[in-house]
């Protein structure tokens, strides 16, 4: 997650993969913590960059926020690190511009 992220983006998957059995919803930011959607909702991100294990699937919000987000390093190298794995990373709309920068 990052700063004025689109709250349906998160709490939408959320609710549908909460509910299966054998997975684990856990939120990532930056550097942990709260985290302010473009809608004033807070969410607590668990994990940092820093300190995310590598996930099974990684959905990647849109967002007003995705304009910053695009040129902030960490991001785009948190999304190649998880990237990696079978079922990669599945972003929004908005997010999706995450996935044409050059460094992908």
């Amino acid at each position: 997650m990052f700063p004025s992220f689109e709250t349906l983006d998160v709490v939408g998957p959320v609710e549908m993969w909460g509910n299966l059995p054998d997975y684990q919803i856990l939120m990532v930011s930056e550097h942990g913590g709260s985290v302010r959607s473009a809608q004033g909702v807070e969410t607590v991100a668990t994990y940092s960059f820093d300190t995310a294990p590598q996930f099974d699937i990684s959905i990647v919000p849109g967002g007003v926020g995705t304009r910053t987000e695009v040129g902030n390093p960490a991001m785009l190298e948190l999304m190649r690190k998880q990237d990696k794995e079978p079922h990669g990373l599945l972003p929004f709309v908005q997010a999706q511009q995450f996935s044409r920068r050059p460094a992908f």
